[in-house]
Order: structure tokens, then C-alpha cells, then sequence
């Protein structure tokens, strides 16, 4: 071969080269500006005000949030008032959803990443539903499983899946959704702090009352008052955690105020805050789950957090029950015989 030939065809190698380069940088950047990175629901943030239904559903069970007005009801807890801060936020995660990596179109591997079916029984997905005001669909997704730490550490991922679409994708998301309440309002069932407390009654059928309060000569020291068994109580550090951890009791469930034979009564709880304001409890045994229990309001306290807690019952498992049973060994120094 000629050196004029060689020439020729080292010229058209760096023009291949040239162009493939160029094919490559455009496509990485396609690649980069289409799908890493890329928000999934396009223009979705532009829509939220106009979305007035929240719908998740799994395995038959659904949690329905609707929007009246200023605020979102839980339509499936007899129109509970949602947490307005926790409804935004799950619709800014969810408009702000932007993806990482597509995954697997097999759906005999959605289950790998919990997007199977979401109306299967057992079914560990999440069928995502936002309607507007016209109950046209806006967003219909199955929500997986989560992944930590997915861009960075602290940054968090979950795998999804249009209903549609056979396409799973990895994005990135701080949603919080899941089958229990506390995605939507705020399950603690007193929200009083113990520096705000001054007196709280606890009474357990036809046993003395325990009544913890401020000890008159410090007002930062919480003290058991009024109770005549000769024997030293804990410290008020001790006596403080008792107290402590009966305010913050969590809630599994909701439901409309109903009449309750008052023989179920297990507890009573009276309390007084520092801004005078009063709070009444009953905790009835739950006949049907022998362990829990249901609460009740009974007086129309004037804190506002609280507000929306009269005229509905909160039901408690076992543990959170067990807050409010508090024995003698938990407040007083009482010495073990030989």
C-alpha cells in the first residue's frame, strides 16, 4: 500500500474517533439530563394545590385523606384532622421525586423490591393515588421498598413503579408513607412537656391514687404528694422519668367517640399544665384486644394541640398502656426482705 493510501486512512480513523466521541458525550449527556437526576413527575409541583385526594392502599386496607378548605381529613378515622406540615411535605417528596438508575421490567422480580401487586393479600407495596378536585387521576404509583444512603449518606431512595408500566426505578425521595398514622398527624397523646407539667393524678381502679407534683421548696423538682405509706420515694430524677415517659405515650389508632360502660375503666389520668389548663383521661379496656386500651378525653381542655382530640378515642397497645400502669418499686425505695 501507498503512504498516500496509509494517509487517507488515518485521516478517516481520527474522523471516526472524532465522531464517536461526540456521539458519546451526547448521549452520556442525555443520559445525565433525561434520566439521573431528572424529575419523575415532570411539572408535578406546579399541580399541588389542585390535588384534594390522597389515597394509599395495600392488600385491601386504604388510608384516605381529603382536602376541606385549609386542611386534610383522614376520611377512614371518622374526618380526624391530618397534620397540615405532614401532609405538605409528603406532597413536596413525592413532586420532588428524581431519578437515580431504571431497574428491572421482570415482574417476577418486583417482589425483590416490594413492588409487587399492592392489592395482594400480604402485599408489602403501596398503591400511591393523588386525584384533584375533579377526581381526574393526577399521580398513580406502587410505592417499594426504601433504600438508605442511595446519592449520599442521609439521602434516601425508594423503588417505584407507574401501575401501568412494567419500568421499576430507583429515585430519590424523603416520602414518608407507610399503613400507620404517624405519616399524616401527630400520634403523641399528650403533648405536654414535663417542664410544663405541675400536677398529674394517676388513679388504677380502687387503689390510692399516685399524685406526682412540684416540691414546694423547688419548683424544678418533681415529688410523689399526698400519699401516707411510711416509706422513702425515689429520687426526682426517677420520679421526673415516671412522669416523663407517661407524656409520651403514641397512639395506633383512631376512632369517633362512643359510649363506654364505665366498668372498663382500667385508669384515670388528671393533669395539670403550667398555663392552668386542665387535662382529663380515661383508659378503657379494649374487650377486643384484651392488652390495649382506649382513650378518652373527658373534659374540653383549652390547649390548643389538644383541641381536636375531643370527641374521638385513641387506642393504646400494650406497651404504651403499660405507660400509665405505675407501680409502687417505680416510686418509692421500698427494701426487699430477707
Amino acid at each position: 500500500m501507498s503512504p498516500r493510501f496509509f494517509g487517507v486512512l488515518s485521516i478517516i480513523a481520527i474522523f471516526l474517533i472524532i465522531i464517536s466521541g461526540i456521539t458519546s458525550s451526547i448521549s452520556s449527556r442525555w443520559i445525565k439530563d433525561d434520566v439521573s437526576g431528572a424529575l419523575y413527575f415532570t411539572n408535578l409541583s406546579q399541580k399541588l394545590d389542585d390535588i384534594s385526594e390522597i389515597k394509599i392502599q395495600q392488600s385491601g386496607k386504604s388510608t384516605i385523606l381529603k382536602k376541606e378548605d385549609d386542611s386534610w381529613l383522614l376520611t377512614e378515622n371518622n374526618n380526624f384532622e391530618a397534620n397540615l406540615k405532614k401532609v405538605k411535605a409528603n406532597l413536596t417528596a413525592i413532586s420532588n421525586m428524581t431519578k437515580v438508575e431504571a431497574k428491572t421490567r421482570r415482574p417476577d422480580l418486583f417482589d425483590r423490591l416490594r413492588l409487587e401487586d399492592p392489592s395482594l393479600p400480604e402485599s408489602k407495596s403501596y398503591l400511591l393515588e393523588l386525584l384533584d378536585s375533579n377526581n381526574n387521576s393526577v399521580v398513580s404509583v406502587v410505592i417499594g421498598k426504601t433504600r438508605p444512603n442511595v446519592l449520599a449518606k442521609g439521602r434516601n431512595g425508594v423503588y417505584i413503579r407507574d401501575v401501568d408500566s412494567n419500568q421499576t426505578w430507583l429515585v430519590h425521595s424523603d416520602l414518608k408513607i407507610s399503613d400507620g398514622l404517624s405519616d399524616w398527624i401527630d400520634t403523641r397523646l399528650i403533648d405536654v412537656q414535663a417542664e410544663d407539667l405541675v400536677n398529674m393524678q394517676v388513679k388504677r381502679g380502687q387503689r390510692t391514687p399516685l399524685i406526682f407534683g412540684r416540691s414546694v421548696s423547688n419548683n424544678n423538682i418533681i415529688e410523689l404528694q399526698d400519699f401516707e405509706l411510711k416509706a422513702d420515694t425515689r429520687t426526682p430524677i426517677g420520679l421526673k422519668s415516671v412522669v416523663t415517659r407517661s407524656l409520651w405515650v403514641e397512639f395506633d389508632d383512631i376512632r369517633k367517640e362512643k359510649s363506654i360502660d364505665r366498668s372498663l375503666v382500667d385508669t384515670s389520668v388528671e393533669i395539670l399544665t403550667s398555663d392552668n389548663d386542665t387535662i382529663l383521661l380515661s383508659l378503657y379496656n379494649d374487650i377486643d384486644d384484651g392488652d390495649g386500651a382506649w382513650v378518652t378525653f373527658e373534659n374540653k381542655t383549652t390547649k390548643e394541640s389538644l383541641l381536636g382530640r375531643v370527641g374521638f378515642q385513641f387506642h393504646l397497645n400494650k406497651l404504651n398502656k403499660e405507660e400509665f400502669i405505675i407501680t409502687l418499686n417505680e416510686v418509692l425505695k421500698i427494701e426487699k426482705e430477707n
